[in-house]
């Protein structure tokens, strides 16, 4: 018998076991008939043109409208953790597609505003960066949606939550920087919700600010009725029966219904029952921001009653927990009633010098700061009601102000025609007009001369050296020349008729283009003489430009 080869066969044996393990592992097991598939066949977007080498088919780039509408989806999930990352991705994702943004702003808005409302922290910090962002960069496209901001305040300051509350505030403060925003009776029916919300001194201080804001928006509409266009500068359109006068036509405020004045009664009710907020000793700032919401009031409405709010705020003045920048703040209020000037005098004076103290100096009259230090108190000065006693000095700073300054503003001019001028103003006002008329622009123009015709009445020698300055043909042109004696001859009804005669026969004879013009102004003037200007209308004779 032979020897068996007993490893060859083990071998087989062992490739046999092998295969049959490999067939049995490779079925797979068998589900059941209930089961249900969850594999998703996805169709891939074909892009015509391919890489040369490679059969390789391209996936969309950049932000996409289905990009967008997915992070709109993520935003009303119920999940908060989904909420959150979309909000945040909104951040990065809105900066790559400004197009997609305007066609779905208002869905994003939507998505947006409701999560300043959220229980979790997180997402209301989420939501308030994201409306940043949005305002910061989109405001004026963001102006339309007013009435949906103010439903969101007023959903916001109506939850049970305090700290939900304060979330008005911040979107109120949003509102107030939008462009063509409108003084609405929904506006005004928030401000005493939001005081009455305040349950300590830090939420009165940030309601106060945010309404603050919002009321110096409609405290004065400054460029309603400042003139454009000297063809709009006539003697009919400023002078309706000599009824109105440049202060009142440069200064006009809004105008409010009764809704909007019921509302500011309430508002002022709420602040009162507020008082108790904001009593105690360190309360100081919060009572600051009290004093400039009530600014910002009676500038808007000055038909209010103040006195309880002197009472409450000049018994404890001044604070000696609040710094020099609060009893200031404080002091711009104060001022409003006499019986605090004393107060407020013997505390400025204890202060070092700063733009406040000449604001307030020029206020209750004593005047004894060196302006001329303080240049960048102008534009304060020009909007702050000035005393008497200080006009002249502050009507010569700002004519000095005028005078360095590359860009004027109207602001400045409505100032100085509405002040009361020192007796050599009308000088000053020449030097500045021979400085600045040959370089300076046609709005520049425009309110140097609405200027000279506020400086009502001109005397003798301003109108000779004036009509010396425009009869320059080298330095004035024709139309400039014919705006200088419209000017003067048109508005300033005051001024001696024998002296505006002598003014544009100064001219007529110097510039003989400007000899019709004159004409015409004399005719007109003759009309309206007094008695001892009328004989020497008489003999002028035009035709010749001779005084016979």
């Amino acid at each position: 018998m032979g020897k068996v080869n007993l490893s060859k066969k083990n071998k087989s044996e062992k490739d046999a076991t092998f295969k049959r393990r490999k067939a049995a592992l490779g079925r797979g097991k068998h589900q059941h008939l209930s089961h249900t598939k969850i594999d998703l066949e996805t169709a891939t977007l074909r892009v015509p043109t391919q890489n040369k080498y490679e059969n390789v088919e391209k996936e969309p780039q950049g932000p996409t409208m289905q990009q967008l509408q997915d992070l709109i989806t993520l935003c009303h999930s119920d999940n908060e953790k989904k909420v959150r990352n979309g909000l945040t991705a909104f951040i990065s994702f809105l900066p790559r597609a400004h197009d997609l943004f305007l066609q779905k702003i208002s869905e994003i808005l939507a998505a947006t505003l409701h999560h300043l409302r959220h229980p979790d922290p997180k997402i209301r910090e989420a939501s308030q960066n994201l409306i940043s962002w949005i305002f910061g960069r989109y405001a004026p496209q963001c102006s339309p949606f007013i009435p949906v901001f103010i439903r969101h305040i007023g959903a916001t300051v109506s939850s049970q939550s305090q700290i939900i509350k304060s979330q008005s505030a911040f979107l109120l403060d949003k509102i107030a920087l939008l462009p063509n925003l409108q003084p609405l009776p929904s506006i005004f029916e928030l401000f005493p919700l939001m005081i009455s919300a305040a349950s300590n001194a830090n939420e009165f201080s940030n309601f106060s600010k945010a309404i603050t804001k919002v009321m110096l928006r409609f405290s004065v509409k400054k460029d309603v009725h400042m003139f454009h266009d000297y063809t709009e500068f006539q003697f009919p359109n400023l002078f309706p029966g000599n009824t109105t006068t440049y202060a009142q036509r440069f200064s006009t405020q809004c105008a409010l219904g009764a809704s909007e004045i019921e509302s500011i009664q309430r508002l002022t009710e709420s602040i009162q029952k507020s008082f108790n907020l904001i009593s105690g000793e360190s309360e100081s700032p919060a009572v600051s921001d009290l004093c400039s919401l009530l600014l910002a009031l009676y500038n808007l409405h000055s038909e209010i009653d103040l006195q309880p709010f002197f009472k409450f705020v000049g018994d404890r003045f001044p604070y000696e927990e609040g710094s020099t920048k609060v009893n200031l703040n404080i002091s711009k209020f104060l001022v409003i009633n006499k019986a605090y000037h004393q107060k407020i005098r013997e505390f400025i004076t204890s202060v070092p010098p700063s733009i406040d103290n000449v604001v307030l100096f020029a206020t209750i009259g004593d005047f004894n700061i060196d302006i001329s230090d303080f240049s960048e108190c102008i534009p304060e000065l020009c909007t702050t009601q000035i005393s008497d006693e200080a006009a002249p000095a502050v009507s010569d700073a700002i004519l000095s102000y005028i005078m360095n300054e590359e860009k004027i503003t109207k602001r400045s001019v409505r100032a100085l025609i509405s002040l009361r001028k020192s007796d050599d103003f009308q000088q000053k006002l020449l030097s500045v007009l021979q400085a600045r008329l040959p370089t300076c622009s046609p709005a520049l123009i425009n309110l140097f001369l609405i200027l000279v015709s506020s400086a009502a009445p001109l005397n003798r020698q301003f109108l000779k050296d004036f009509a010396l300055f425009i009869s320059e043909e080298d330095i004035v042109e024709n139309e400039l020349c014919h705006k200088c004696i419209d000017s003067v001859a048109i508005t300033n009804n005051e001024t001696d008729y024998g002296s505006l005669l002598s003014f544009l026969m100064t001219v007529g004879t110097r510039r003989p283009s400007m000899r019709e013009i004159a004409k015409q102004h004399i005719l007109r003037l003759r009309i309206f003489a007094d008695e001892a200007s009328r004989p020497l209308f008489a003999r002028i004779d035009l035709n010749k430009w001779i005084i016979v």
